[in-house]
């Protein structure tokens, strides 16, 4: 429904779905894709990890990710780690030309993150007269901004996002290890 007297698409906000026909096919796409983009973030954050530990010469990986671990966001992990390659890998400029990308990509990438963790989830009606989840950011207590939302697409998109930022950060781990900035090569990288 919208309010009268406007011309934006804004619509009066739902609290949650209630009694509200749901598109149930609609519902679970969203939901499956919500899903996968949280964990292909899960795949970003591993891998910072494993460059951090390289970085730092964490030779106790227990106190590594203990040290890692009382950084409490991700803003902070990924300044911790770029500290940490702004130091060594001046050693390797083709290293640091690669890490600079690689931050710039993430720094990108975890404003989207920070969309999925943070923005609500609400019903608009879909041209089958159906309602449908999408993500907003939080919205005033009477409207949604549907020129902000993510759809299941949208969310689609930013998962294959993020997997693809993580594979770049685990082939930027297997160069670092492999290339003898710190005195030793690792021949083989596991995570």
């Amino acid at each position: 429904m919208k309010p009268k007297g406007t011309k934006s698409p804004t619509l009066y906000k739902y609290h949650g779905p209630g009694p509200l026909d749901i598109d149930l096919a609609a519902e679970t796409a969203f939901r499956v894709e919500f899903a996968r983009a949280f964990a292909n973030w899960q795949g970003v954050e591993s891998e910072l990890f494993q460059i951090f530990q390289y970085l730092t010469c964490g030779k106790q990986p227990g106190t590594t990710a203990a040290v890692y671990g009382t950084i409490i966001t991700f803003k902070g992990k990924l300044q911790a780690t770029n500290a940490a390659a702004q130091f060594i890998l001046p050693l390797k400029p083709a290293l640091l030309e690669q890490w600079d990308k690689l931050k710039k990509q993430t720094e990108e990438c975890v404003i989207r993150r920070n969309q999925l963790a943070h923005f609500d989830i609400q019903y608009v009606l879909n041209k089958a007269k159906k309602h449908q989840p999408i993500l907003i950011p939080h919205p005033k207590p009477t409207e949604i901004d549907l020129t902000k939302a993510a759809d299941c697409k949208r969310i689609a998109d930013w998962s294959d996002s993020f997997l693809l930022l993580s594979s770049k950060l685990r082939a930027f781990n297997r160069d670092l290890r492999t290339s003898g900035i710190l005195g030793q090569k690792t021949s083989s990288y596991q995570p």
